[in-house]
């Protein structure tokens, strides 16, 4: 779903199941659906069918909540519906600048000055992060290129993996699994090189960089499909073998396995 979807869904919860002209779901259903119905979770928050039921910090606040960032909030005291996507921030943290925004139940005058700004900003998010000049490569980096290391067991199901540099600001990685077979390039100056997902049909950015003599870091960031993962890659001096560490920004579990280059 697009941004926009989700705003539709929490839209029609505002609109008690009513869209245009048309009753499409019960509004006792609705009301129903977003009364608290488990006073007991993890935090403050209620539950009740599918949907997170804000306590006493915003009362009446009803959100759908997604991994690694994604919400629709919707709050009927305020006639309003808040939809985020997105990764690596805390969402409850944008809470204060949105609350600091209302300033009134009726529409404010216009802003001219604050609007050109908005305006830059979104010009200025949009642009692609400057390159920066890529340090030569250790001599392993060498070795290892286009060399295949199978790897033991782990949780994403990877069979293989393997790195080719030819000297540039750019490196291609290959991963396969039983499943799957993904093959991308890589930006080793700093900016994620964007390429099509064979797996979700999405685009996804990656980048590397050595991290030391015997160390690669590989940063792979699915995008639309919000997990984001960072490989490190230590291999051996003889270049024979690695030992990996895998962790997902999202929140799924850190995890380390080995890998073992085929001739």
């Amino acid at each position: 779903m697009r941004p926009r979807d989700m705003a539709k869904l929490g839209q029609l919860f505002l609109q008690g199941g009513r869209w245009s002209e048309r009753q499409i779901l019960s509004e006792v259903w609705i009301r129903t659906a977003t009364r608290a119905h488990v006073a007991r979770t993890t935090n403050r928050d209620h539950y009740g069918y599918s949907w997170w039921v804000k306590g006493e910090d915003f009362p009446g606040m009803f959100e759908a909540v997604g991994r690694g960032g994604q919400r629709i909030n919707v709050w009927p005291a305020k006639n309003i519906v808040l939809v985020f996507t997105g990764g690596e921030f805390e969402p409850g943290d944008l809470a204060k600048f949105i609350l600091k925004a209302l300033k009134s139940d009726g529409p404010l005058p216009a802003n001219t000055e604050a609007g050109r700004e908005l305006r830059e900003q979104i010009a200025n998010a949009a642009r692609p992060p400057s390159s920066r000049p890529v340090s030569p490569a250790p001599a392993i980096a060498s070795h290892i290129s286009g060399r295949v290391f199978k790897l033991s067991a782990n949780t994403l199901g990877l069979g293989t993996i393997a790195l080719r540099f030819n000297a540039s600001t750019e490196a291609q990685a290959e991963l396969t699994a039983e499943k799957f077979h993904l093959l991308f390039p890589l930006g080793l100056d700093g900016v994620e090189r964007f390429s099509p997902n064979a797996i979700l049909n999405l685009p996804q950015a990656a980048k590397g960089g050595w991290q030391n003599g015997d160390t690669f870091v590989l940063d792979l960031n699915l995008v639309g499909g919000i997990n984001h993962y960072r490989f490190r890659l230590k291999f051996t001096e003889d270049a024979k073998s690695l030992k990996a560490s895998l962790n997902e920004r999202t929140g799924l579990n850190d995890e380390r396995f080995e890998g073992v280059a085929s001739f």
